[in-house]
């Protein structure tokens, strides 16, 4: 991936987890807030989960929601006015005083608790979702030389990719990288890599041996799945980023796959390194 303006030139646990990370990671528009009663709490049109929801939720996620639930519930006990101390109006104006555009999700699909539904309408139970809400709709142009530009972001794309390898060999690959006349191309960060993210994709099973709706526009850019014949998953489409953490022992990556931005070692628990797409 190359910046066009500077340039110029692991298995799924359950059902219900799939389907509750979904929800909640398609609905990113969402402010969590805990209500009262049997009525969600809405503002500005956007729509707030109940307690249940929020607790279903966060049983797919112990040990990572602590603290954060612990605030929650010192605000609940000490009586504190949550739409005092949070304003929705505040926080979609600090979205909209971005210096860099945000790309919209591509979600398409509604949920319940549990299921899909059909499209509520205002003043219905879950209405506001991700998918009633229009951002920056995903545009690109193909070059016709082996690149992509993101018309939302100004980013210049590859668009094949230069298959598996090391995170260390992508580093060393993007540096010496020569595409379309251009020669400064480099990884994208995590940010930049999870633009392309389309959530019309469909989540695959991680035992299947085939698919073919990932979340990424194929129409643009090229894609693979985990290669099955060579002992993989076919969930195993992990993509490089230079987004480094915990002392730089993992790598913020993204799942085309499954739709899920993770932390991956960079060593393979099975021995050597672990391998990433490189886009």
């Amino acid at each position: 991936m190359m910046d066009m303006i500077g340039s110029r030139d692991e298995r799924r646990s359950n059902a219900s987890e799939r389907s509750h990370l979904r929800r909640f990671r398609a609905a990113r528009r969402v402010q969590l807030r805990i209500g009262s009663g049997r009525e969600p709490r809405r503002a500005s049109g956007l729509w707030f989960p109940r307690l249940r929801q929020f607790r279903a939720f966060a049983d797919t996620q112990r040990g990572k929601l602590l603290p954060v639930m612990t605030v929650m519930l010192a605000l609940v006990l000490s009586g504190c006015n949550w739409l005092g101390w949070f304003d929705v109006g505040d926080a979609i104006a600090q979205t909209s005083s971005l210096t860099y555009p945000i790309v919209d999700t591509g979600q398409e699909l509604t949920y319940d608790d549990s299921s899909v539904i059909a499209s509520p309408v205002p003043g219905d139970d879950f209405y506001g979702q991700d998918a009633q809400i229009d951002g920056n709709q995903m545009s690109y142009v193909a070059n016709g030389d082996g690149t992509v530009t993101d018309l939302v972001t100004g980013l210049m794309w590859q668009q094949d990719y230069s298959g598996k390898m090391s995170y260390s060999e992508a580093v060393a690959m993007a540096g010496s990288f020569e595409l379309a006349g251009h020669s400064d191309w480099r990884l994208p960060t995590i940010k930049e890599l999870y633009s392309l993210i389309d959530f019309s994709g469909e989540d695959v099973d991680p035992m299947s041996s085939s698919a073919n709706n990932p979340f990424i526009d194929t129409a643009y850019f090229d894609f693979a799945y985990g290669d099955t014949s060579a002992a993989e998953r076919i969930i195993d489409s992990q993509w490089a980023t230079t987004s480094l953490y915990v002392a730089g022992d993992l790598m913020f990556g993204v799942n085309f796959a499954d739709g899920r931005i993770k932390g991956y070692g960079l060593n393979d628990p099975r021995g050597g390194e672990m391998q990433f797409y490189v886009r």
